[in-house]
This record gives structure tokens, sequence and C-alpha cells, in this order.
């Protein structure tokens, strides 16, 4: 199944008995007035404030893969504009570019950070900011991207939403997919185009 996860403050509504939510605020721990407690209700208890406490910190019950964790930390790197460190990458990565004016394909992880770097370098206030990660499956991540900036040649200036697709596999980028066009990145992944696309 296929976890959505935008960018921004999650929302957290517990239905538990007891729990309370306070207007943006944190949740609080109310427990009912009640007589003296039976040990194995003490114990119960204690465990739902363990639990609670978790949801409080940020445990909604859907634990962030490690995949998608590890996206993240690469996609925080590039919004930084730091394209020079490729340790996540397998040492037999794929990178294809799959449209836009220079598309083509390469392998192995000493030649990405320079065709990376490269791409960066053809931009000048070039920025690329990650606003939805898509779980495919256990082994891709779709990250959804608005890119901006202005051509150092054309001095032409963009402001296009785009794709990038992540293979991994133990811990690795397996195969990265980068499109100009986020409606062709749908297309070849079986997904519905969003909705408004023309």
């Amino acid at each position: 199944m296929t976890q959505h996860y935008a960018q921004g403050r999650a929302h957290l509504t517990v239905g538990q008995e007891g729990c309370e939510e306070v207007a943006d605020g944190p949740l609080h721990w109310a427990p009912e007035e009640r007589g003296p407690r039976q040990p194995h209700e003490a114990a119960s208890e204690q465990i739902d404030q363990i639990d609670l406490a978790g949801r409080v910190n940020g445990d909604t019950g859907c634990v962030e893969s490690s995949n998608l964790e590890l996206v993240r930390s690469i996609a925080a790197e590039w919004e930084r504009g730091c394209y020079s460190s490729v340790e996540w990458a397998d040492p037999e990565i794929e990178f294809v570019i799959a449209d836009g004016p220079e598309p083509g394909r390469s392998t192995g992880r000493t030649g990405l950070a320079p065709r990376l770097l490269e791409f960066q370098n053809a931009w000048e206030e070039y920025h690329s900011e990650a606003v939805e990660y898509r779980e495919l499956d256990d082994e891709r991540v779709l990250v959804l991207t608005f890119a901006s900036g202005r051509a150092r040649a054309s001095r032409v200036r963009i402001g296009q939403l785009r794709a990038n697709v992540f293979h991994l596999r133990d811990g690795r980028v397996t195969r990265l997919v980068a499109y100009w066009d986020r409606e062709r990145a749908f297309a070849d992944l079986g997904l519905a185009p969003e909705s408004g696309a023309a």
C-alpha cells in the first residue's frame, strides 16, 4: 500500500479513553477518578501511559521506514545545495535522467557526484524542494519536488513540478530516476495523474 507523507506538521487525534487534547498544545493524560487500583489495573495503566508518551513524542503508530528516512536525508542535503555527498548510493547505482533537455543514463557511484554537480552548475539560484514523499513499495520511494532557478546559459527562469524515484535495497540507493515532467513519472509508475493536471 502506498504511504503518503506531505511536508509540514502532522496533526494527531487520539480517541483513547482518558486522553484529552488541548487546542494547539500537547496531549495530556487524564486518568479517571476511581477507587483503589488492583495490581493488574496499575500495570495496565502504566503500559497505557508509556504508549501515550510515544504518541505525544510523534509516534502515531505509523513507523517511518528506513528507506523513507534515507530518502528524506538525501532530499534535505539537496535542498541545502549539497550534491557532493553520495555515500548513500550503491557502488553500482544507475542514475537516469528520464526526460528534459538532456536525458541520459550513467552507472556507478564514482561518476554520480560529478553528474549531480554538473546539473546544478548549469543553473543560477537553483533550488529543489521536496513537497511530498510516497512509499510505493518496499524498495521504491517517489519524491515530488518543486524546482526553481535560472538557466546560466539562456537566463530563462523556471518554476517546475518535478519528481524523483529512488530504488533502494539494504540501506543503499541502487537506482535513481529524475523526471523533469512529473506527469511522465506518474505514467511510468502506473499512477493516476494529479487532480487538475492537464
